[in-house]
């Protein structure tokens, strides 16, 4: 839903999901500054972006099982499912942060309190990982990428709530590789799409980053107008 901003700038977009934690400010917040730098709103590419049924042409990590699967006793309403989930994601994450030219370790990413940075020494691609990171885990800055989250990967869990339901006289043991594969098509497709932001706001010389401003269960949603998305089971 298109809302005016007090600004009087007309393209602001809204989430479907306005609250996260009761962060409802930190989304107002995302609305005024994109109005602010950018006299258009970064390019949302979700449409093009999502996938089939099929399975995805390469996996970011093609050995999740070498990365440990975190006790649900930490979260005990967050099943081993979502686990499994989130491993294949940490496991993404470390394959993409391994890549970009950032110091190891140290979070310096050039970014202020504001999440702005306008050095022309970052790259991209780099920041796409940065805003990647930060749509899968909900993170609100991109020096938490370093640390170790505190809390569930909650892009993920919003992806997952946006997956088609398993089929009726499908076998749930079928279904849930299926929605495993519909997972790296997505954490491919998302860093795609925010590529393509990253390199917007680099033509205009200044980088500003949100996790709204392009979200896993968009991709998710997609899954849905795929007609054959059981066809292949």
């Amino acid at each position: 839903m298109l809302e005016a901003h007090p600004s009087g700038t007309q393209y602001c977009e809204r989430p479907a999901t306005a609250v996260i934690n009761g962060k409802e400010r930190l989304v107002d917040f995302w609305l005024r500054m994109n109005a602010q730098l950018y006299p258009e709103p970064p390019p949302r590419h979700v449409d093009s972006m999502s996938a089939g049924p099929s399975k995805p042409e390469h996996r970011l990590v093609p050995k999740t099982e070498c990365w440990p699967l975190r006790p649900t006793r930490y979260w005990p309403h967050f099943n081993k499912r979502f686990a499994v989930m989130e491993r294949i994601l940490n496991g993404a994450k470390h394959h993409r942060l391994r890549g970009t030219a950032f110091p190891c370790g140290t979070g310096d990413f050039g970014f202020d309190a504001q999440c702005i940075a306008t050095q022309n020494t970052l790259y991209p691609a780099d920041v796409a990982t940065l805003g990647w990171c930060m749509s899968w885990y909900s993170f609100f800055h991109p020096r938490s990428v370093s640390q170790t989250p505190q809390h569930p990967a909650f892009g993920l869990a919003a992806w997952l709530a946006g997956t088609p339901v398993c089929p009726r006289k499908t076998l749930d043991g079928v279904w849930f590789p299926h929605i495993q594969d519909l997972l790296h098509i997505d954490l491919t497709a998302l860093w795609n799409a925010w590529l393509l932001i990253a390199q917007f706001m680099c033509d205009r010389e200044v980088y500003f980053l949100h996790p709204a401003l392009s979200r896993a269960d968009d991709f998710a949603s997609k899954h849905h107008q795929c007609k054959e998305i059981s066809s292949n089971l």
